[in-house]
């Protein structure tokens, strides 16, 4: 019997041991506020950015910090920067929207997503006018 005992505590440790190996990370990144084909971004409008993480479903022992930058890639330039902070679970979904008191000026941004100050994952974005379109 005590063998069995031993089993049964055993495997619930290896379950909580994997599930602790896998990290955050970002599953997918959309842009706006349709999960249809990538639209370009019109530049009188907010530009939201949805995410979806894979991980982050148990408990953290340390508070964890989710960062977007949005960058102008023609400039190189820092459009925006915003920050979340989690104590505890980090949500399996969240958002970003960053505003811009005047319209975004057109071109390719790329959004770039840190967990912790490590990298986890990015995406291009295209501004353009919604009549500029092919």
């Amino acid at each position: 019997m005590t063998l069995l005992g031993c089993q049964q505590k055993t495997e619930p440790a290896a379950t909580a041991a994997s599930a602790a190996a896998e990290p955050v990370a970002v599953s997918e990144i959309r842009v706006g506020a349709s999960a249809d084909a990538p639209r370009p971004q019109s530049p009188d409008q907010p530009i939201v950015v949805h995410l979806k993480l894979k991980g982050g479903d148990r408990a953290m022992n340390a508070p964890t910090k989710l960062e977007a930058r949005l960058i102008e890639l023609r400039s190189g330039a820092a459009a925006g920067f915003l920050v979340k902070q989690f104590s505890g679970v980090v949500p399996p979904e969240t958002e970003f929207s960053f505003e811009s008191a005047k319209p975004w000026a057109e071109g390719r941004y790329a959004v770039e997503i840190k967990l912790d100050g490590k990298l986890i994952g990015q995406r291009d974005i295209d501004v353009i006018q919604a009549g500029a379109a092919p």
